[in-house]
């Protein structure tokens, strides 16, 4: 599972910094047909909870997200993301300020880390 979240973060990471022209169309991919989620995601002593809510969005510009992970240990970690169609350092969008304004959040161009 840790290889699984590293590999995930690696791969937004390199998404993020990626130099890309885009594409024209997505690609139509086959589906695991027989995909077991909890097969996937729950070995051994690595089971954890996660909870994924969209606060608010207005469906054409913007969206509030929350995560939240509890592992067995007790430990729990969460963060807010304000995703955009849109790149670029803009202000969180005016609606949202009442929902944002005391979690201190940092624009990822604040927190971005180089991966080698």
């Amino acid at each position: 599972m840790k290889t699984f979240i590293a590999l995930t973060f690696i791969g937004i990471l390199t998404y993020a910094y990626a130099q890309s022209s885009g594409i024209s169309e997505c690609k139509t991919v086959k589906a695991k047909t027989d995909f077991s989620a909890k097969r996937f995601l729950i070995t051994g002593d690595t089971t954890f909870e996660a909870v994924f809510v969209i606060m608010d969005t207005d469906y054409n510009n913007y969206a509030l997200f929350y995560r939240c992970v509890s592992f067995p240990t007790g430990y729990r970690d969460d963060n807010y993301l304000v995703l955009s169609r849109t790149g670029g350092g803009q202000e969180i969008p005016a609606s949202l300020k009442s929902l944002t304004s005391d979690l201190q959040l940092q624009s990822c161009v604040n927190i971005m880390t180089v991966v080698l």
